[in-house]
């Protein structure tokens, strides 16, 4: 870190920096935020972004492996799903065109912004996923749910595993520090007529799951009102 005078003294504040025998060094947070190889330091803080052709992995797709900074890795996802999500254009009764995702932007960020706050970084070697399929969108972050949240209080509970990095990206704007972007991701949704997240628990960390509107009517019109 290339820090003198006043931002030693936030980085030090922030948790980011530590004094040891009477020199300044960066925390593992700090690295993560700062440091000029984050993926040298920590194995697997970065993430792993593909685009699928269809319903499952195969052999079509494009990929892109996000690593740098957590800031870093937080705009470049943003990129990615900007060049990769499928866009609808409706013209309206004005005869103006409007270009709409297929998914929110502004949850499929919060998506992102989540996992790169709340992963467990203890665990070496596994990267965040980002995996876009034709009918779906999945986020897998490393590690399960920290402290007292579960799958069904996830809505409500709130827990910091990494309160450096949540703290850090609140001052970068990323995130807005008490809310964590769960409720919002539900709200977004619910606006643009879509089915709700859905958060399971896997083998090796826990993965949030959208589905695209096409999915949804399917489901609607074999099912009824039932759900995914």
């Amino acid at each position: 870190l290339n820090v003198a005078g006043a931002p030693e003294v936030l980085l030090l504040k922030r948790g980011c920096l530590a004094r040891q025998d009477d020199r300044l060094r960066p925390t593992h947070a700090g690295m993560l935020l700062f440091g000029r190889d984050p993926g040298a330091f920590v194995r697997g803080a970065a993430i792993s972004a593909v685009r699928f052709a269809g319903t499952t992995m195969s052999d079509t797709f494009n990929r892109f492996d996000i690593t740098g900074t957590l800031p870093e890795q937080i705009r470049k996802a943003e990129t990615f799903l900007h060049d990769h999500l499928r866009k609808n254009v409706t013209l309206g009764s004005t005869m103006v065109r409007d270009e709409q995702f297929e998914y929110p932007m502004e949850a499929a960020r919060e998506l992102v912004v989540n996992a790169v706050a709340h992963r467990d970084y203890s665990i070496a070697g596994n990267e965040i996923r980002l995996f876009i399929f034709s009918d779906r969108f999945e986020i897998t972050s490393p590690g399960g749910l920290p402290g007292p949240v579960t799958i069904t209080n996830i809505k409500d509970e709130r827990f910091s595993r990494n309160p450096v990095i949540v703290q850090v990206l609140a001052d970068l704007r990323f995130i807005e520090r008490l809310g964590y972007g769960v409720d919002r991701i539900y709200d977004l949704l619910s606006q643009q007529g879509m089915y709700p997240p859905r958060f399971e628990e896997t083998a090796g960390g826990v993965r949030v799951t959208l589905f695209n509107r096409a999915v949804a009517q399917a489901i609607e019109d074999e099912n009824g009102s039932a759900s995914p």
